[in-house]
């Protein structure tokens, strides 16, 4: 009974089953079939209309192109010869991209004029700042100057033409001593002084004030003319002070050239700076105030050197290179310049040489 019915279910169940499956299969691959042709006929319209688009827009596009003919034309491309790939060709058109380059070469040209154009407009009204500002400084010492000139000026001839005194030297000094008071004032101060070695004593003091307010001048110690006694110390704001290794005992002359060695140092350090320059500039104009003083040994030299930086000053050390007298690679000298109060905080404490 059981055979009979398996029997059945083969004979009519299967080919049942079969069809059911078949359709649904056939149903399923005509489907896709059809989806895959509307996604082709989709994107041969859009080619179709990308081409009439680059056909409007002047484009030159070959016909019936296909995967076997590219691969064709790219075998057949010798790759290993530059000229092939560096392209242009000579049968292309490359003058839209000559037109382009020269564009862009034209533009570049002019951002790089444009760019320093402006450089040295901004250097230019940088050095006219520059240039006011030191104008100002001297202008206003001018003024200064001129006023204490024309005092000096007038007292001396008052003295002169007064009779009392006919060296010009005593009557500078009568002027000096006794500014701004006048020249009644001077008169006394001569007449207080009846005798040559009050002079010389006076002379002396003048000197020793000078020293303390910023060195020794290059000018000669007794004054020749009114010029060099009507230059005001305020305005000596800046200085450069020589310290001296005293621990090495150089002889004379061997010191003399290590000054001389640091002074130069010191000088082109700050003249590496538009603001050293114009300090250098100032410290020229109104006597280039000098001072030399002892230092204790290497360490308090490079101590002086560089607290000297870390304050902002011009500073510069010099190293002997052994040939005489020392060892080689010595400290000999230490220079130190700018605004006196500055130089004075860190070398006040020092002797004179």
């Amino acid at each position: 009974m059981s055979n009979n019915s398996t029997w059945k279910f083969i004979k009519k169940g299967l080919p049942f089953f079969a069809i059911v499956f078949g359709g649904a299969y056939g149903l399923h691959f005509f489907q896709k079939v059809r989806y895959d042709f509307r996604q082709v006929k989709q994107e041969e319209s859009a080619i179709e209309e990308v081409k009439t688009e680059l056909h409007k827009a002047g484009v030159k596009l070959k016909d019936n192109v296909t995967v076997d003919s590219i691969f064709q034309e790219i075998n057949e491309i010798d790759t290993e010869n530059w000229e092939n790939i560096r392209g242009p060709r000579d049968f292309e058109d490359n003058q839209e991209y000559l037109r382009a380059r020269q564009k862009q070469q034209q533009e570049a040209a002019k951002i790089r004029k444009e760019k320093k154009l402006k450089a040295l407009e901004e250097e230019k009204l940088k050095d006219t700042v520059n240039e006011k500002q030191e104008e100002e400084v001297i202008e206003n010492s001018e003024i200064i100057i001129s006023e204490e000139e024309k005092y000096y000026s007038e007292v001396v001839t008052t003295i002169l033409e007064f009779g009392i005194c006919d060296n010009i030297e005593t009557a500078s000094l009568a002027a000096k001593r006794t500014y701004p008071l006048g020249a009644e004032a001077a008169i006394n101060w001569i007449i207080d002084r009846s005798n040559e070695s009050d002079f010389a004593e006076s002379l002396e003091e003048s000197s020793d004030e000078e020293e303390d307010m910023g060195g020794y001048l290059s000018q000669p110690g007794v004054l020749t003319s009114i010029e060099a006694i009507t230059t005001p110390i305020a305005l000596r704001k800046y200085k450069m002070v020589l310290v001296v290794n005293m621990s090495l005992n150089m002889g004379k002359g061997k010191l003399a050239a290590q000054v001389g060695h640091a002074v130069l140092g010191t000088y082109k350090k700050a003249l590496e700076s538009e603001e050293g320059k114009l300090a250098i500039s100032r410290w020229e104009r109104y006597g280039q105030a000098k001072v030399v003083l002892k230092g204790k040994d290497t360490e308090g030299l490079m101590d002086l050197f560089k607290e000297a930086k870390d304050k902002g000053q011009w500073a510069y050390i010099v190293t002997d290179a052994g040939y005489t007298q020392i060892p080689a690679g010595s400290r000999t000298v230490v220079g130190i310049f700018g605004k006196a109060t500055d130089v004075d905080e860190i070398t006040g404490s020092l002797k004179l040489l």
